[in-house]
């Protein structure tokens, strides 16, 4: 039996204590799978991340595996996920101490209808043909909905000091059940590439810098040494990677009629040509047309309009759904900027509240998740950062009055100087004066002393 696809996989700690990704196929999980392949990333920061992780790849598998999956689409994928919520569950009940794990979860499965991609979090699934990118999946991050939303840039997520916080991630339904995004991919060729990755190779690679790697037609062994060389010098994160390239024997064993196999590449050249073949589809169309049926141009054309009434539709939905989500998070910022003092006294009354549940329950944060070391809750960092910029209001208020009063006393001061020097030369001229009066008596009564003799 030829071979369906070739693959290449790579895994490494990185820079990290120890490593929370985990990846399938690989050789601790058996399995009878040929088509299934993923890319898990533990959330870092929660107790547990590599067992997360681990409980995806098996799960899954065990999922695909049991339930004999030939061909998947959403509701599979759905029911999947559901499945793993449950073994998670079981396991947190067993180890409350793993209450706080969390996953990211890339999948892959390739079958007789084509491709159904899947995922969850911030790790990526990436469709290349000739190194340009055919289909991406979406982040589920909060720099992302800041992004789909206008407030920062595609640039600027990069360095968004909330780059590493998710919005979906696999936890278990008793903390809370999140929805993967699925889709399903027919447009397949031979010798197109299927890289799932975890974010860590994404902090040293952006969209073209991979596209680049992917064009040029080399083994993907080599390709893959080259991510990691540059993984290991610009990643703070483990960084893992799977790539799969579909070959010639899988493209024929599809089952869906608009796969473009290389013959039929070949055919729809010739057909384009404008000759004797065209001459003949056109007395055709007028044999048809004499019959009172429709001719193929026109069947053709009927498909085309069909096609773009489907585009059409979709991108509708697309832009509601955009607007949904951009008004959605316009709405979360303002209730944000809502009086900062209402903020601190909300927040200083709910404290004992939350101390007392701490007490009584475990504690499980249901928020962003965080991919660093610190898990403090958004709403929490809010919180703190509006008691921050109060604080550093007053200090600057509080820093004026010193000005304030500084300039006061140095105003007290230059008047009562300038007093002193007037009320000094008041004295000066008074006492000039005075001179000059007594000098003009005692000259007057000289004169009359001697008009008297």
């Amino acid at each position: 039996m030829k071979k369906l696809f070739d693959i290449d996989v790579f895994s490494n700690q990185g820079k990290r204590e120890n490593n929370e990704d985990s990846y399938f196929p690989n050789d601790d999980i058996h399995t009878d799978l040929d088509n299934l392949f993923l890319v898990c990333d533990g959330v870092g920061g929660h107790d547990k991340g590599e067992i997360a992780s681990d409980l995806c790849c098996t799960q899954l598998n065990a999922y695909f595996s049991n339930n004999k999956v030939e061909v998947s689409n959403e509701a599979i994928i759905d029911d999947a996920v559901s499945f793993l919520e449950t073994k998670f569950d079981s396991y947190m009940k067993d180890n409350p101490e793993s209450i706080n794990m969390a996953s990211t979860i890339t999948l892959l499965h390739l079958h007789k209808q084509g491709a159904t991609v899947s995922h969850m979090g911030d790790s990526r699934v990436y469709h290349f043909r000739d190194g340009k990118i055919l289909f991406r999946t979406k982040d589920h991050s909060l720099v992302q909905e800041l992004c789909d939303a206008g407030i920062i840039t595609k640039e600027e997520m990069a360095t968004h000091r909330d780059r590493n916080r998710i919005s979906r991630a696999m936890r278990g339904a008793s903390i809370k059940s999140y929805k993967a995004d699925t889709s399903i991919l027919t447009d397949l060729k031979a010798g197109d590439i299927f890289f799932l990755c975890s974010d860590g190779v994404l902090e040293a690679f952006s969209d073209e810098e991979l596209s680049e790697v992917f064009s040029t037609p080399k083994a993907l062994a080599t390709l893959g040494a080259k991510i990691v060389g540059k993984c290991a010098q610009e990643s703070s994160d483990n960084y893992t990677g799977v790539m799969v390239k579909l070959t010639e024997a899988y493209i024929n064993s599809l089952e869906i009629e608009h796969v473009v196999t290389p013959k039929e590449e070949i055919s729809e050249k010739k057909e384009s040509k404008i000759g004797e073949n065209q001459y003949v589809k056109e007395e055709q169309n007028k044999t048809v047309l004499a019959s009172g049926t429709k001719t193929y141009t026109e069947e053709i054309d009927e498909h085309k309009e069909d096609k773009q009434v489907k585009v059409t539709s979709t991108q509708i939905l697309d832009a509601r759904e955009n607007i949904s989500k951009k008004t959605e998070i316009e709405n979360n910022i303002e209730e944000v900027k809502i009086s900062e003092v209402k903020k601190i006294d909300e927040f200083t009354d709910n404290e004992d509240k939350e101390i007392a549940v701490k007490k009584e329950t475990p504690v499980t944060n249901t928020a962003p998740f965080n991919r660093s070391s610190d898990t403090t809750p958004i709403e929490d960092k809010l919180k703190k950062n509006v008691e921050e910029e109060i604080a550093e209001e007053v200090k600057e208020k509080k820093n004026l009055l010193d000005i304030l009063n500084g300039n006061n006393k140095k105003i007290m001061v230059y008047v009562l100087i300038v007093t002193i020097l007037a009320i000094t030369l008041y004295l000066i001229l008074t006492n000039i004066f005075s001179s000059n009066r007594e000098e003009k008596i005692i000259h007057q009564q000289k004169q009359v002393a001697v008009w008297t003799l």
